[in-house]
């Protein structure tokens, strides 16, 4: 019972943290994905980029993603605070739990169309720079302590973490989809 109960409690935190942005994503009826970026420095602080990316693939799917981004702009403020804020709540929880001193800091978003000779997508990408996000030990970069607090992918989610040229992979759980070198 305990142990469903701190599941359920992790999937309603992350489920609060994607929707850190204050968004109304729903409104939008595109198919989407998001993207989570994690790149790993030499000092064991991380840039996270979380990027919601939409498939554009009609003059509709265009004209409401455009008119979504009108909307957006007007209070983009107060949706980068918001995101501010449920990343430093979700920083601290991690701090409690690993006991390792953190922040979050450089809080930014930005957002746009991309056209490749493939797809279209549109995409809104917050950005922060996470200080303390991994555990420095010698030679080796530990970062996994940190998702103890609870961190889940979605269907169509996807996440990448980069590191340092000089470092390699000893241990990775669970086993991702597709490893990159």
């Amino acid at each position: 019972m305990g142990s469903t109960l701190r599941k359920v409690s992790r999937i309603l935190l992350f489920l609060t943290y994607l929707s850190a942005s204050g968004i109304s994503f729903c409104e939008l009826q595109l198919e989407k994905s998001n993207l989570l970026e994690i790149e790993v420095d030499f000092n064991g602080s991380a840039t996270w980029a979380i990027t919601h990316r939409y498939l554009l693939t009609t003059v509709d799917d265009f004209e409401t993603f455009q008119l979504y981004l009108s909307s957006f702009e007007e209070r983009e403020e107060e949706y980068l605070e918001s995101f501010s804020k449920d990343m430093l709540g979700m920083v601290n929880r991690a701090s409690n739990i690993t006991g390792r001193d953190m922040t979050a800091k450089d809080f930014d978003v930005d957002y746009g169309i991309i056209e490749t000779p493939t797809e279209s997508l549109g995409f809104v990408k917050y950005q922060c720079i996470w200080v303390g996000f991994a555990l420095i030990d010698r030679s080796r970069i530990c970062m996994g302590d940190v998702f103890e607090a609870g961190f889940f992918l979605f269907e169509n989610d996807e996440l990448t973490v980069k590191y340092p040229d000089m470092f390699r992979i000893i241990e990775v759980s669970p086993i991702p989809d597709v490893k990159l070198d």
